[in-house]
């Protein structure tokens, strides 16, 4: 980022709203004692979550419930939502 490297300026710059949100997410570490990549990952843990397992069977049972797919496609489906989710 602007090849700043102190993550101190990185913070200052980032706005108030998102520096809460920052701060909120690393509670009770202080966001200055984690790495500038800490808190992306963070960051992106947050934004872009892992989906939920149970969500993923309900669409599943769903689908199936519905009779919109054969059995093969089941597999193929079923199979593909277990690798998104990894």
């Amino acid at each position: 980022m602007n090849d700043i490297q102190d993550d101190g300026k990185q913070l200052s710059v980032c706005g108030a709203s998102s520096y809460t949100l920052i701060r909120n997410l690393v509670y009770p570490v202080k966001p200055s004692d984690k790495s500038f990549e800490e808190l992306c990952d963070v960051m992106r843990n947050h934004t872009n979550p892992k989906p939920s397992e149970f969500i993923q069977h309900f669409k599943f049972n769903s689908r199936v419930s519905r009779g919109k797919a054969c059995n093969m496609d089941h597999c193929v489906i079923w199979t593909t939502s277990i690798i998104q989710q990894q």
